[in-house]
């Protein structure tokens, strides 16, 4: 069947798209709500066809400027929680720092928390902080779900256009993925060697004298600060990557987002 014949079939455009979409979920499922699935049925269903008008001028908007805002002010936060290192002197000044200021706090369940600009006494547990640093993760995973189904909605037959350029738009595609999986990897690499760091510092206050254990936590020190580091450098150098696409080809990505809402219609009963 041709494109434009399947194109004409209603019906399969919707489950066409409500496929497109459910792929997106099966591969990446953690970050996935029903608010955001909400979102995308009332937008390509219940408001089709009656207020496509409206839609057509919002959803450049809605798809492209502020899923890239949401993505930067993600990074925003994340990095905000991340030390940024020159050289390995730094390294080791922070690292000296952070020990003095959030070791003695550890047996008495609260901490202080070194931000780049230097020690920030906060009355909460570690795990806390860092639980809200893992939120930052995972609302910016979930931002790229919205922004790689948005760009795979582009793709043939939905946003079909010649003078758009399929080959760059699947290696965006393509970074979005490695971004999100990047940054699970990380995810999941910075709440294990957090925790157990948290134990090993208790261990060490109750039990000085364990050298292998404190060397542990040192070297774990080490490779999460520099990880961290290198990991705020990748989410910038990526989100400048998508923002230059989204800039590039904004008059583009409008057109072809309108004919994916015409596509969508599936029924002139349904204003």
């Amino acid at each position: 069947m041709s494109d434009e014949k399947w194109l004409s079939t209603s019906e399969s455009v919707k489950l066409r798209i409500t496929e497109l979409y459910r792929k997106s979920i099966r591969e990446n499922p953690s970050p996935v709500n029903e608010e955001l699935i909400g979102k995308l049925r009332h937008f390509f269903y219940e408001q089709c066809p009656a207020k496509v008008s409206q839609l057509n001028e919002q959803c450049q908007t809605i798809y492209t400027r502020q899923s890239l805002q949401s993505i930067a002010n993600s990074i925003d936060r994340i990095t905000s929680n991340i030390p940024t290192f020159n050289n390995s002197e730094e390294v080791e000044q922070y690292r000296n720092l952070y020990r003095q200021q959030y070791w003695p706090y550890v047996a008495n369940e609260s901490c202080t928390m070194l931000l780049p600009d230097g020690p920030i006494p906060i009355n909460v547990k570690f795990g806390e902080i860092i639980d809200r640093l893992l939120f930052e993760v995972e609302q910016f995973i979930l931002s790229l779900i919205e922004c790689r189904f948005t760009l795979n909605l582009m793709l043939s037959p939905f946003g079909a256009e010649r003078s758009f350029d399929s080959k760059m738009l699947a290696s965006m595609i393509s970074n979005v993925v490695n971004i999100s999986q990047l940054t699970r990897s990380k995810r999941i690499a910075l709440r294990r060697v957090v925790r157990s760091r948290a134990a090993d510092i208790v261990t060490l206050n109750e039990r000085p004298q364990l050298n292998d254990t404190r060397h542990y936590v040192e070297h774990s020190e080490t490779e999460l600060f520099n990880d961290l580091s290198t990991y705020a450098i990748m989410l910038r150098n990526n989100y400048c990557l998508l923002h230059q696409f989204a800039v590039k080809n904004a008059t583009r990505i409008d057109n072809i987002l309108k004919q994916a809402l015409k596509n969508a219609r599936y029924g002139k009963g349904n204003d």
